[in-house]
């Protein structure tokens, strides 16, 4: 019963988020970047050391990159499907894992309700549906922490849990980079001192450990200055790593940026999750050993991720389901808690407006143009009267507001993502690289260029060629004596038009828009 309801959960969720996955372009910001790079190393043959336009990309290893090359030569083109399935088969993957992980800790309904919310919370489920790597080292992080409960534990899994613990955190160095060793050695060791056992730290962390590590980092760095020199692998080693966590040169942010972003991370959920935990900790009330590491770990990651100077509410995502699942061990003893209903009622209650603010929203023209065919208004007014509908469903039965919330969320997200083509201008370039193109082959003018248009090199993904780039202080109309084709901004915040300037100042205007999701990204 428990592995046909986890399927049914599953099926429910990708239905929801296929048609986002077909239908949305590439943003402009890490996914076109990631794509270009990719071109680039395919078209050079690098797969060691990364460029992006001629200058070194040290700032991700190569798994990743790997994938998104072997889905260009597979497919022939950058699938969008393709590539955010490498983010959507380790979200299920790290489900399957913690539920496997806490199996004797729960009874059945009470892992399905930790599926739930795992799979519904804010950050979660936006990983889960963009081409990042982060999903895939969260999943090698939780396989890595298994690891260690199940050689803490359990003396026969012992001799081959030694090996694929030290696996298991390489795979995750190679897909992101420190990120994935610090947050298990912060974990591990910190829950190994609080219960006494600290004479286990050189044991985890021995010789087969660091020996896998360092023949792994090794054959890695050996191969990354052969490739690209001494000066890249400076840059990879120290630059990218050290620098950035001592000084960040970008997304500094001060030591309590987590604790102001864990409430939009965790939603809908953030309340519960973090009353369980708080309450649990108040009262001594540790339900079990896993439940003591899991709490741990949580907490010692947030606190180790918000001593570094760089921030990012993405650098959150493995501990979410840590805390997700802590949560849900303590809940049979959370249904007797005074906070108990309001933490559930809360979030329904947030829901219940849903459908109200998108209407004065809409009537106060803060949507913009981008809604502007009926059936996309209707497609966004109705996931809206959905999400009302789960709310007032849920304060009427708060003992059922998870799986009514899930529901809710999941059938939203369904509906609104068959009027995303209607956003697909202001969220890549695709289309806007298509008039170019058409308007190139209209005009027979080759030469292309870009004012303030973010990332507008990484275009060449779609143009196959990278744009000139016009400085920002001057006047794109005038600063060409030849015909160009210029990519400006224009007609609302995100947008960009195409102009066809055939010098002297003089241009004729296009309606091509596009532009990024997320700005300041």
């Amino acid at each position: 019963m428990q592995s046909k309801g986890r399927l049914l959960l599953f099926l429910a969720f990708l239905s929801a988020i296929i048609p986002v996955m077909l239908m949305r372009d590439f943003t402009p910001g890490d996914e076109l970047r990631y794509l270009s790079i990719a071109d680039e190393a395919l078209r050079d043959h690098h797969f060691f050391a990364f460029y992006n336009h001629g200058l070194a990309y040290a700032d991700k290893p190569p798994l990743y990159m790997w994938l998104v090359m072997l889905s260009r030569v597979v497919f022939g083109t950058h699938s969008i499907l393709a590539l955010s399935l490498l983010s959507v088969v380790p979200a299920l993957g790290v489900v399957c894992v913690m539920d496997s992980w806490t199996r004797n800790e729960m009874d059945g309904p009470t892992r399905s309700l930790a599926r739930m919310m795992l799979l519904t919370s804010g950050l979660f489920t936006g990983v889960a549906l963009i081409v990042r790597m982060d999903m895939l080292m969260c999943l090698f992080i939780v396989l890595a922490l298994r690891s260690f409960w199940r050689m803490y534990t359990e003396e026969s899994a012992y001799a081959g849990e030694r090996w694929l613990f030290p696996v298991y955190l390489f795979l995750a160095v190679f897909t992101k980079g420190p990120l994935g060793l610090l947050i298990p050695l912060c974990s591990i060791c910190t829950y190994l001192v609080i219960v006494r056992r600290p004479r286990l730290i050189p044991v985890v962390w021995g010789w087969r450990t660091w020996s896998v590590l360092v023949a792994g980092c090794a054959l890695w760095w050996g191969l990354t200055c052969h490739e690209a020199g001494t000066a890249y692998l400076r840059n990879l080693l120290f630059h990218q790593t050290i620098d950035r966590a001592i000084h960040a040169f970008h997304h500094e942010e001060p030591f309590y940026y987590y604790a102001r972003c864990i409430w939009f991370c965790m939603a809908p959920w953030v309340l519960f999750v973090v009353a369980s935990i708080a309450s649990a900790l108040r009262r001594g009330v540790v339900r079990s050993r896993l439940h003591t590491f899991l709490i741990v770990a949580s907490l010692s990651s947030l606190v180790m991720i918000s001593s570094l100077s760089g921030k990012l509410e993405i650098y959150m995502l493995p501990v979410i389901p840590l805390m997700v699942y802590a949560a849900a061990i303590y809940m049979p003893r959370a249904s007797d808690e005074w906070w108990y209903r309001p933490a559930l009622a809360i979030p329904a209650a947030i829901l219940t407006l849903a459908f109200p603010a998108l209407a004065l929203t809409h009537c106060a023209g803060l949507l913009g143009q981008a809604l502007s065919q009926q059936s996309d208004i209707v497609l966004i007014y109705l996931a809206a009267l959905v999400l009302t509908l789960c709310g007032i469903a849920s304060l009427r039965r708060v003992s059922h507001a998870i799986p009514l919330i899930t529901r809710g969320v999941l059938a939203a997200i369904f509906i609104a993502s068959f009027a995303l083509p209607a956003f697909n201008s202001r969220i890549g370039y695709r289309a806007v690289c298509a008039q170019v193109q058409a308007m190139s082959c209209r005009t027979g003018i080759t030469h292309i260029a870009a004012w303030r248009v973010k990332n507008a090199a990484d275009m060449d993904v779609y143009l196959h060629r990278s744009p000139d780039v016009v400085p920002q202080e001057a006047d794109p109309m005038t600063y060409y004596t030849t015909p160009t084709l210029m990519v400006v901004p224009g007609g609302g915040r995100g947008v960009y038009t195409v102009r066809v300037c055939r010098g002297g100042g003089r241009s004729e205007r296009s309606v091509a828009q596009s532009g990024p999701l997320n700005p300041q990204r």
